[in-house]
């Protein structure tokens, strides 16, 4: 846009997966898993500082934000209960799926390396505020039956779990110019 001023916009990739198993007894097991996966979408601007030059080398930092959304975000929450018993039981098998949608914000700053040999590296660290909102999640609840391997969806059991997609990331890019 400007010789100090740089339009960006992206797209990436967030996934969290947390499994657990518990063996309560010989023969017998509980299994727990988690999942969010997100593709977050990001559209802002970048103020590039006065560069600092020695000889051949140039490196500018920059401060930067804008404006991002989580489009069809997923999660799974999910609890399998093998050949348990009423002692060990922790309620049976079932299995939460949700996707929704989330606007949010960014801010980011980092530096600007360009060098001789036609090649820069940019190197940042960006704060992502997003929140997946009870209303806006759509959960599925459903039964399963670890034998069969069947799922049967529960009719009005929806529960309203928020979700926050909000943390910090780095990020590092290699360019190649004329």
């Amino acid at each position: 846009m400007r010789p100090n001023v740089a339009i960006c916009a992206g797209v990436g990739q967030l996934r969290s997966i947390s499994r657990r198993e518990y063996l309560p007894r010989i023969s017998q097991r509980i299994e727990l898993r988690a999942e969010v996966l997100a593709a977050p979408v990001h559209f802002g601007a970048d103020y590039y500082l006065a560069p600092y030059n020695q000889g051949d080398f140039q490196a500018r930092a920059f401060i930067g934000g804008g404006f991002l959304t989580l489009p069809d975000s997923k999660a799974v929450f999910e609890q399998l209960e093998f050949a348990t018993d009423t002692a060990t039981t922790l309620g049976g098998s079932f299995r939460i799926k949700g996707h929704g949608d989330s606007p949010g914000y960014y801010v980011q700053a980092g530096a600007h390396m360009f060098f001789a040999a036609r090649f820069s590296v940019i190197l940042g660290v960006m704060y992502r505020s997003a929140k997946i909102s009870e209303d806006a999640m759509k959960y599925v609840f459903e039964t399963v039956d670890t034998e069969h391997h069947t799922s049967t969806p529960v009719p009005g059991a929806e529960p309203s779990i928020p979700i926050r997609m909000s943390g910090i990331s780095m990020k590092m890019a290699l360019g190649i110019g004329f």
